[in-house]
Formats: C-alpha cells, sequence, structure tokens
C-alpha cells in the first residue's frame, strides 16, 4: 500500500518519467532491503596479490579467497533483526554507517559501474508492474532462499490482479518461478 500511495502521489496517472525517480523513496528502500536480503551473489572469489594478514590468518599471494555478501548482510552486527523485511531501516536516520556493509554492487575498484542503471531500472520495473497489477497475492508456499549459482527462491508463485479486474475476464493472472 506504501508503495501504491508513493507512486501515486508522485505520478498520478501520467506514465511514470526518469525524473520521477529521485521521489520514490520509498520504492528505492524497498528494492535496498530486497536486495539485501536476497542479493544476486551468495559467493564471491578474490585471489590474494600479496601475502596478508586477514583477521589472524594467513594468506598467501596467490590464494583464493571465498565470502559470501549473503551472509554478511545477514549479520546482525551491521543489520539488527536481519531476517526481518524493513525496507526502513534505509532511511537516512537508520541506514548502516558502516562503509561496505552493503555489498550487492562490491565495492571499493571492483565495485560494478552499472549500479545506478540497475537502480534505476529496477525503479522503472516496481513501478510499472504495480501500476500494471497494483495487487498481487502470494499462491504457493512462502519461498526459501535458494543459493545455487545466484540466490533465487526455490519456489514462488503469484496472483497478479489487474487494476480493472472487475470489468474484464481475464484480469488476473498467475505467474510461478522456481
Amino acid at each position: 500500500r506504501r508503495l501504491r500511495a508513493e507512486l501515486d502521489a508522485v505520478c498520478g496517472d501520467r506514465p511514470l518519467r526518469y525524473d520521477d525517480l529521485e521521489q520514490l523513496t520509498y520504492a528505492r528502500r524497498v528494492l535496498q532491503e530486497a536486495i539485501r536480503k536476497y542479493g544476486p551473489a551468495w559467493m564471491v572469489t578474490r585471489t590474494a596479490t600479496q601475502d596478508m594478514d586477514l583477521g589472524g590468518h594467513r594468506i598467501p599471494v596467490g590464494a583464493d579467497v571465498v565470502w559470501s555478501p549473503y551472509l554478511h548482510q545477514h549479520d546482525p552486527a551491521h543489520f539488527p533483526d536481519a531476517d526481518a523485511f524493513d525496507p526502513d531501516r534505509w532511511t537516512p536516520e537508520r541506514a548502516p554507517a558502516t562503509r561496505g556493509s552493503f555489498l550487492a554492487f562490491g565495492d571499493g575498484r571492483r565495485k560494478c559501474i552499472g549500479e545506478n542503471f540497475a537502480w534505476a531500472e529496477l525503479q522503472i520495473i516496481l513501478a510499472t508492474v504495480l501500476r500494471t497489477w497494483p495487487r498481487f497475492t502470494l499462491a504457493s508456499r512462502p519461498p526459501r532462499p535458494q543459493a545455487v549459482v545466484t540466490v533465487k527462491p526455490d519456489n514462488l508463485a503469484l496472483t497478479f490482479h489487474a487494476r480493472s479486474e472487475a470489468a474484464r475476464p481475464g484480469g488476473e493472472r498467475q505467474v510461478a518461478a522456481g
């Protein structure tokens, strides 16, 4: 409801414009929280370019280091009540202050150069889905994250209800993923 209300307040009945995206602050927080909880990469590898000490462990040059952004973004030290879906954790007052606590697009020299484009694209997709199907319901058991190459739901089926579903036959559509 908050997403639809924000979208209606920003756009009304006109189509979404790129300039509207910066006003969709709650939509951005919903997306940040979704990506924090279910980010695309669950494991990342790097190769040590020099001998180093990492948390009291000696890492020799050439060693592969494997770490999990997924586990990091569920660490209660950075994200209290990490299992809860809470878009308001991304408000300026509550956002994690630790650099590198949100790693969906990487960090440092290897940070994804397409991050800004991805955020715009995600907000446009979310807004388009909500404007086309303002209501959708879960039609399967709640999904569990499954770590394969990327993190994805193990099972997910949604029923989408079109804005004018009562006025036209076939306004409901079920979609399954998994």
